[in-house]
């Protein structure tokens, strides 16, 4: 009856009604109501129905949650009042087995919590960030707040889920004032429980938040995307964070992305955990791997670590990964492997303890630094932001506000508050970092405001946007770079300037600082062109890769090392790059640079071999201070060989008498929150004087003596070329003093790079603009022959005083031999003549070209009985490139009767063929081709049988160029000279057919045969008439 009672209320009541009941069960219904203050339910449950709940402050609180089957629910509330929600579920159920799902498949659940009020401050109260969607007057909006009574409670989503707050959108944090007010400003707290929020199968998760989109305790509160899930969130701050108050407890938030689910995140921070868990699945197939997209304006991973669930440490999850963020990593830890598709942008910073492989189909962009402990490239390292390459404005994560902003100089910033045109071009433009919600319009005195602070973060390099103009020197400072047939990409072009400085260069540099621990080069380098028409052949691009710390490498004893260092050097490919109408080549500096280890040992060494013979220096200083291990909580026990064999390589120490031991931990002694192996390495580290004196490299083997090291010390050198031990290798990979002594140069050793200069070779593009120019020249003589043979063979010497009137079509397609290009030529011409009583013939012709070179020809011809002579004048354009031709030609012949029927006819004609100049420009580089004349010389015989109706015939020529070379200059810095054919042979089978006395149609069929083209079977078909 109760029951009945409610909903009768509810569909009864009016705006600002309170409603009687505790529970509110809804179902097959349709309601909506609107309260003027917040609203506190024992149960929410809805079936099969559409709920609408409005209100002015505090929003709606209820202890359980039930939306299923075909539900639609709405919370909206419009906050005056300080830390208001739109949702608050409390959690007051102890019942971990539960997974109390809120919204069941099928069902939608809208939450919609705004401020009455502009967002109007650009810094957060916690002294980091933008603060973009904070409120000065602390009025904390909250979209759905879940908060818990109990650990390790769930709260399970299976449909749709629809956040939108001015402030945070998801809320888990927990924590009250010392009045009892739950507070997010609390110093310190201890009410947040762990909670699990699961995202299951097919849920849709849309969070649009101003400030923070996920909001996270800290005591192991877990967020599971899991399998099918597809997520989203929008945040004008924070995407994911957990909160940065101190707590009376310990514990790390973990997301855990299942295999098969989708995740999105942008903010200006996206995912920050404070040392929290990103979690991935063990033994993940590529195609199963989660597909991740973060986008961060500043930071796209942050204070967080990365681990395989139900792995060891060791481990590496996947990931399809698209991320962008001026600090992609920052102290980030863990292993990832990204698989093919992942595309990431941005620098890795005070990340040492993280480790990243790349496999082949991945891309990663990088412009400042990388600092990182292990990276291992098989995919595609870009030196740059992805604008430079895809020649676009923007930088990874930077806001449609920031690139406009970005442009504006300090005299229009100075002058902005005046500038109402640009004031309104620039309003509403603010993208992720400022969401304005519920039509909350920025005012002006904001947008200034706004205005201001992106400028002054722009001039102070706090926040970025990149220039794609500008080239970028990417400095590897930290970790283990193995490049495993990668490929690493830099850009050449014309002097410009380096990013964020004033100097200038001509192109991207990747850096080896000597700071790194050590890399292998293996691979091959691509470089992609700025400006490319602009660049000339002086230009030089010294040291694109530069090496301030040498390639180690071990070999053993008599190898040969002069081979061995070139083998080293030739597993990094500089292949030869064309850059306009130039080719390209790297040099390296001497193969000295590459330093060799020779070892004793008959197998290769490893790096087992490597950290014992580092624990035999350190187990020689344990015997002499066991005191201070036992001290320090530590045992060791002497083992066998065979024993020893056994253990990690980490877990042995070799005494002065040879023999193995096994360090352990004491029982009872504490850890610190340690593992054993992680306390056992920090008083290794603190009984080691080496970590903590400032004394030079001869500390190291005062306890030890070794006559080589010493006269090494003693010389102040380095010498590849005398036996080393493995414990010296030892020693060099792992102390540091070493490494500061090759830095500051104590052993001779010289940084050294890759350098890229111009050979005097043609680019592939040039070549294929030098043989157009031969093409051109193939194509001119094509249609001139067509002219002259249209003009001799369409004399009319037979009837006085008539007039001759024809017209001719011949097509063809010739094909490079060398460059493999083709010309396509079609040419039709129309000739007009009057024969006097002399036996001569005076005419005109005009015609038409098409195919890959058109244009227009005309001239004049005059026949007599055994010539013609001819002048023509061509007009052709071939792209955006155009061509003016004058020739002048002559062709003599006689047909003698073999019998009444069968005739023979030799000629010779003779061409003056006059090409002017030409000046054309193509997107990689000038051309200019030179003015030329030529002589062109062609003798015929050609074999005929004539009746009164047909006549038909077979026909040879050949012909030669006697100037057979062209000149073709490149940018006014390069020329050179093409030569034509040697000889132009033609086969040919005709038939003409005779109508009456008037009419004579033509048909033939032409193979050509040529030491540059070849050809395909042409075709003429002519008309001739008589009257």
């Amino acid at each position: 009856m109760k029951k009945i009672l409610l909903i009768f209320l509810l569909v009864l009541s009016a705006k600002g009604t309170t409603l009687l009941a505790d529970d509110l069960n809804l179902k097959d219904k349709k309601l909506s109501q609107e309260f003027t203050t917040g609203k506190n339910f024992e149960k929410i449950q809805v079936e099969n129905s559409d709920l609408v709940i409005k209100g002015k402050d505090n929003g709606v609180v209820t202890n359980e949650l039930k939306i299923s089957g075909k539900s639609n629910v709405t919370v909206r509330y419009e906050n005056k009042s300080e830390n208001n929600r739109g949702l608050t579920l409390f959690l007051k159920k102890n019942d971990p087995t539960d997974q109390n799902i809120i919204v069941g498949k099928g069902s939608t659940l809208n939450i919609e919590s705004y401020a009455m009020k502009n967002l109007d401050s650009f810094k957060s109260p916690f002294g980091y960030g933008d603060g973009f969607g904070w409120l000065e007057d602390k009025r904390l909006t909250r979209g759905l707040y879940i908060k818990s009574e109990y650990d390790n409670q769930n709260v399970g989503i299976a449909g749709t889920l629809n956040i939108k707050s001015t402030s945070f959108g998801l809320d888990t944090f927990y924590g009250k004032n010392n009045k009892g007010i739950e507070d997010h400003n609390v110093y310190r707290t201890n009410l947040d429980k762990k909670l699990n929020i699961n995202f299951l199968p097919g849920s849709r998760i849309n969070i649009v938040a101003g400030f923070t989109g996920i909001f996270l305790g800290t005591k192991n509160q877990e967020i599971n995307f899991l399998k099918g899930s597809v997520s989203k969130i929008q945040a004008g701050d924070f995407g994911i964070h957990v909160s940065s108050r101190e707590y009376s407890f310990s514990g790390k938030p973990t997301l855990y992305f299942q295999n098969g689910s989708s995740i999105e995140v942008s903010a200006n921070w996206a995912i920050k955990l404070r040392d929290g868990f990103i979690k991935l699945d063990k033994d993940t197939d590529d195609k199963d791997a989660p597909r991740v997209k973060v986008f961060g304006k500043r930071v796209a991973f942050r204070d967080l670590n990365f681990r395989v669930k139900d792995g060891v440490e060791t481990d590496y999850g996947k990931m399809h990964l698209q991320a962008t963020g001026h600090d992609l990593f920052e102290k980030v830890s863990g292993n990832l492997e990204l698989v093919e598709g992942s595309v990431i942008e941005g620098n890795i910073s005070k990340s040492e303890n993280f480790s990243l492989k790349l496999k082949k189909g991945t891309k990663f962009y990088a412009d400042e630094v990388l600092e990182l402990g292990k990276m291992e490239l098989k995919g595609d390292l870009f030196v740059g932001s992805k604008a430079s390459y895809n020649n676009m404005d923007g930088y990874a994560g930077a806001s449609d506000m920031t690139a406009r902003v970005s442009k504006l100089s300090d005299e229009d910033i100075k002058n902005i508050e005046s500038n109402e045109a640009l004031l309104s071009e620039l309003d509403g433009v603010g993208g992720a970092s400022y969401l304005m919600l519920n039509n909350i319009k920025k005012d002006r005195a904001e947008l200034i405001k706004e205005i201001k602070y992106i400028h002054k973060g722009l001039k102070e390099g706090k926040i970025h946007v990149h220039n794609k103009d500008d080239y970028n020197e990417l400095q590897l400072k930290k970790g283990t770079f193995l490049f495993k047939d990668g490929t690493i990409h830099l850009r050449v072009g014309k002097e410009g300037t380096l990013a964020e400085t004033n100097r200038k260069t001509n192109h991207d540099t990747l850096k080896f600082k000597n700071t790194i621990n050590e890399f292998d080069l293996q691979g091959s380098l691509k470089l992609h062109p700025v400006k490319e028409k602009e660049i000339r052949r002086n230009e030089k691009y010294e040291n694109i890769l530069t090496f301030e710390k040498p390639i180690v490498a071990y070999v053993k004893v008599g190898t040969d090392l002069e081979k061995a260092r070139k083998e080293i050097s030739n597993r990094f490919k500089i292949p030869e790059t064309d850059i306009g109408a130039y080719v390209l080549e790297g040099k390296k500096d001497p193969l000295s640079n590459i330093v060799l280890l020779k070892y004793t040992s008959k197998e290769k060494l490893n790096d087992k071999m490597i950290d014992r013979a580092y624990y035999d220096y350190l187990g020689k200083m344990f015997v002499e201070r066991s005191d201070l291990l036992k001290n320090a909580g530590l045992e060791y026990r002497e083992l066998s060989p065979e024993e020893a064999e056994k253990l990690p390589v980490r877990k042995l120490n070799e005494k002065v008498n040879g023999k193995y031991v096994n360090l352990k931990v004491k029982a009872g002694t504490d850890l610190g929150g340690q593992t054993e192996d992680e306390y056992i390495e920090s008083v290794v580290k603190r009984l080691d004087r080496s970590y903590r004196e400032k004394s030079d490299l001869n500390y190291l083997y005062k306890e030890n003596p070794n006559p080589k090291h010493a006269d090494a010390l003693k010389k102040k050198e380095f010498k590849e070329n005398y036996e080393l031990d493995p414990q010296y290798a030892a020693e060099k990979l792992h102390n540091k003093k070493i490494d500061e002594q090759i830095k500051n140069n104590k052993f001779k050793y010289n940084p050294y790079g890759i350098s890229l200069y111009f050979t005097g070779r043609l680019s592939k593009a040039a070549k294929k603009e030098l043989a157009n120019s031969l093409n051109k020249h193939k194509a001119s003589l094509y249609t001139v022959n067509t002219i002259a043979d249209a003009i001799f063979e369409n004399r009319n010497m037979e009837v006085l005083k008539s007039k001759n009137a024809w017209v001719i079509g011949n097509t063809k397609i010739f094909r490079n031999k060398e460059t493999d290009t083709k010309a396509k030529e079609t040419v039709t011409i129309a000739g007009y003549d009057v024969t006097n009583s002399q036996n001569q013939s005076f005419g005109f012709f005009v015609g038409k070209i098409s195919g890959d070179y058109e244009g227009l020809n005309y001239g004049l011809y005059f026949n007599q009985k055994y010539s013609s002579v001819f002048l023509a004048r061509f007009h052709s354009k071939y792209k955006k490139s155009k061509y003016n031709e004058l020739h002048a030609g002559i062709v003599l012949g006689n047909v003698y009767p073999i019998t009444d029927k069968v005739y023979f006819q030799p000629s010779l004609k003779n061409i003056v063929i006059h090409k002017g100049g030409n000046e054309y420009s193509t997107d990689k580089m000038d051309v200019k081709i030179v003015k030329d004349k030529s002589l062109y010389s062609e003798a015929a015989m050609k074999l005929g049988y004539k009746t009164d109706f047909v006549n038909s015939y077979i026909k040879y020529s050949v012909g030669k160029n006697f100037r057979n070379e062209y000149e073709v200059r490149f940018n006014d810095d390069l020329e050179r000279k093409i030569r034509g054919e040697k000889l132009n042979q033609n086969i040919a089978i005709g038939t003409d057919f005779i109508l009456g006395s008037s009419i004579r149609i033509q048909l033939q069929a032409n193979k050509e045969i040529s030491d540059k083209y070849k050809s395909n079977i042409g075709f003429k078909l002519g008309c001739q008439y008589i009257f």
